[in-house]
């Protein structure tokens, strides 16, 4: 019994760690790499900071 609640805590730990690490990925700017700053979302539905994508568009 105990070792199923270890393995059932083992398990949500790591899909913790994954929602996690996923909402680092989606609140990230794929241009500077830092958390999304006046985000920005473009029709495919990428995001990200309005600064970089307006300095991106003009180069």
């Amino acid at each position: 019994m105990a070792e199923t609640s270890l393995l059932e805590a083992g398990a949500s730990a790591a899909s913790t760690a994954a929602a996690l690490e996923n909402l680092q990925v989606e609140a990230s700017c794929s241009v500077c790499l830092e958390y999304l700053k006046e985000p920005v979302i473009i029709e495919c539905g990428h995001n990200f900071c309005k600064a970089c994508i307006t300095r991106w568009w003009e180069d």
